[in-house]
């Protein structure tokens, strides 16, 4: 969420078969895993299944590994490459991601998921209008694709060319009736705009879609604030905090909503709430930021100031997995096995996939 404005709509999700398998189907079919096996003494789709099982349990360099043996095996997998430039995108190689989802669609220009997934890797970049010429063109070759035509009208949302993204985010929602993201970023774009009414009825039309989504009940809250409704205002930032309780600017809205009633003892409470959120979020984000500082150390050798890195990252944030995690492999290191177990146990009971180096399988 976006305190001066509202959540910002969310950005375009990367697509695969991977991550997405419930709408893409699986990976490939048993006809074409056993039609892609080569001489060359390797099997791709036993490259790929590994893969899948890797990226689960959350080791993308496992994962990427494995993506890559596939296509040694045979570069003109178009699913493998667009597996591995997603695998990419999440440990945040865009450079190498770009390339490699480049390198499928030079060879397959009508792979869905591939592009979709370029443009996203070139919105992360900030390429904007790259990623809206990807977007356009798989539009052009999809006309009923209502993903990608949501998509285009973020790209479009984010460089201020709120009509042309009007008219494709109205596409998206023709397309797919049962897409949220499209009316609510549309509601956003016409709320931007100064059509308050228009953009209410589309985060209703959202809601509808999804009665859980935390960021149209919000921006609908704004709207009813800014209307003076500020019953309907309250109700509808209570339950964004029911659906998101970890929202800070949620509870500042609310906060100032009950201030307008003349609820002191509510908005004080929400205003606290609010305060507290956001020095959690801050302190998380330094917690990362310690444990990137420590991991540099420790490509430096300085074992020492590495621990006290990860210290800071545990005391910051104490449920960072990552940050224990690093903690007890430095300590191991450092001969202080007793502390570095304790701090293992603490990462495994946070993310149970973390296991150090020598138990895993």
């Amino acid at each position: 969420m976006d305190q001066a404005g509202g959540p910002r709509p969310r950005g375009a999700r990367p697509r695969g078969p991977v991550t997405a398998c419930s709408r893409r189907g699986s990976l490939l079919s048993g006809r074409r895993r056993t039609a892609v096996r080569r001489s060359r003494g390797g099997d791709p789709g036993s490259a790929r299944r590994a893969a899948i099982r890797a990226r689960a349990r959350h080791r993308a360099d496992g994962a990427i590994g494995e993506f890559r043996r596939a296509l040694d095996i045979d570069p003109t997998l178009p699913d493998a490459g667009n597996s591995l430039g997603l695998a990419l995108m999440e440990r945040g190689d865009a450079d190498e991601a770009i390339q490699t989802l480049r390198a499928v669609i030079a060879r397959h220009p009508d792979h869905t998921a591939a592009r979709l997934n370029l443009g996203t890797a070139l919105m992360q970049k900030g390429d904007l209008a790259g990623a809206t010429a990807e977007y356009r063109e798989l539009t052009r070759r999809d006309p009923t694709n209502a993903e990608g035509f949501y998509d285009l009208g973020l790209a479009l949302k984010q460089q201020d060319e709120f009509d042309e993204a009007e008219g494709a985010l109205r596409t998206a929602m023709r397309i797919d009736t049962a897409l949220p993201e499209a009316p609510y970023t549309l509601g956003v774009v016409l709320w931007q705009t100064g059509r308050a009414d228009e953009a209410a009825a589309l985060f209703e039309n959202a809601l509808a879609r999804r009665p859980r989504y935390a960021d149209a009940h919000y921006m609908l809250g704004t709207v009813f604030r800014q209307q003076g409704d500020l019953e309907r205002a309250v109700a509808e930032f209570r339950e964004t905090i029911r659906i998101n309780p970890a929202s800070p600017e949620a509870h500042t809205s609310l906060g100032q909503a009950l201030q307008a009633q003349h609820d002191g003892e509510g908005s004080a409470a929400a205003f606290a709430e609010a305060e507290r959120l956001r020095k959690r979020k801050a302190d998380a984000q330094a917690a990362v930021f310690a444990v990137n500082a420590g991991l540099q150390r420790l490509k430096r050798d300085d074992l020492a100031a590495a621990i006290a890195r990860f210290r800071d990252a545990v005391r910051l944030d104490p449920d960072n997995a990552q940050a224990h995690f690093q903690l007890a492999l430095a300590l191991r290191r450092s001969g202080a096995l007793v502390e570095s177990r304790r701090e293992l146990q603490a990462a495994e009971r946070l993310a149970p996939h973390l296991k150090a180096p020598d138990s895993q399988p």
